[in-house]
């Protein structure tokens, strides 16, 4: 027999997924901000071409990548606003690194600096989505740290661009609703009223 159930499941939002629309965005715009940087500085070389968008777990090595590399860090949840019979808010912190190599350490600081700020001005111009999950993002720090190269021996120096942010998600998971039956085949959406129609008859 044939089992289907009702079930208003709502929204459900996953780190990942708050990690993947931040990429998706700088995909699109970051290269065109790191153009202007280059512009609007007056330099006498061009930022180097993007090479390589990554997710990565806290305790990744950022070394993995073809630089520059631009590597969100896993959003972790550092404030929820919700409760029974209501839809979760979620303030997710969200961690960017723009990792970059250069052929001496003041050129390796300034380029870090440089895209850092491109990133920035990116992320909080671009990084929202109407429907979510980035509904608002908030700028909380930025600094530029050495990265240690363990594949040395060229003269190279490798330097990181980090930037934090808040970002609010609106509707992140409800804490009602739910499937009426368990392990159903199939779950069918609680019926919506789209449209009333009243017939008034009058009586003489």
């Amino acid at each position: 027999m044939t089992v289907v159930g009702v079930a208003d499941w709502g929204p459900l939002v996953t780190a990942v997924d708050v990690d993947d629309a931040v990429l998706d965005q700088l995909k699109i715009w970051l290269p065109t901000y790191v153009k202007r940087m280059t512009t609007e500085r007056n330099l006498s070389t061009s930022l180097p071409a993007l090479k390589f968008y990554g997710n990565t777990l806290a305790t990744d090595e950022l070394l993995d990548h073809p630089t520059p590399a631009v590597i969100v860090t896993t959003a972790q949840t550092r404030k929820t606003l919700g409760g029974p019979n209501y839809r979760y808010e979620a303030t997710w912190e969200v961690q960017i690194t723009l990792l970059v190599r250069g052929r001496i350490p003041k050129e390796t600081r300034n380029t870090a600096a440089l895209m850092e700020g491109a990133l920035r001005r990116c992320v909080l111009q671009k990084c929202r989505t109407n429907d979510g999950p980035l509904n608002d993002i908030e700028w909380v720090g930025t600094e530029v740290v050495p990265v240690k190269d363990n594949a040395d021996g060229q003269g190279r120096y490798l330097a990181a661009g980090i930037g934090k942010y808040n970002v609010t998600t609106d509707a992140a998971v409800q804490s009602f609703g739910g499937p009426d039956v368990p392990d159903a085949d199939s779950y069918v959406p609680l019926a919506t009223v789209t449209d009333v129609v009243i017939d008034v008859e009058s009586e003489e």
